[in-house]
């Protein structure tokens, strides 16, 4: 597993300031890549997602990324942007 990537989950539902908290923690960890997770609880809540309240938590998470030369992935914003 010395070789294995390992990447972390930025997590924090819809509150800017604990997402931002948890990705300065670990990004001072160092993973080979960050996914951003946590808008919803599965099930049918996953169904309901609204663009509109997740862009600016994804925006200043991905800025803060950054500004730490951090690359970022997240799925849900590709989804997301085409629909």
């Amino acid at each position: 597993m010395k070789d294995t990537p390992a990447f972390a989950s930025v997590v924090g539902g819809y509150n800017i300031a604990e997402r931002l908290r948890c990705a300065k923690s670990l990004y001072a960890i160092e993973f080979d890549g960050y996914i951003l997770d946590g808008f919803h609880l599965s099930g049918e809540s996953a169904t309901k997602l609204k663009w509109e309240e997740m862009d600016p938590v994804i925006t200043e998470t991905l800025v803060s990324g950054e500004r730490n030369e951090t690359t970022i992935s997240t799925t849900t914003t590709i989804i997301m942007k085409s629909i």
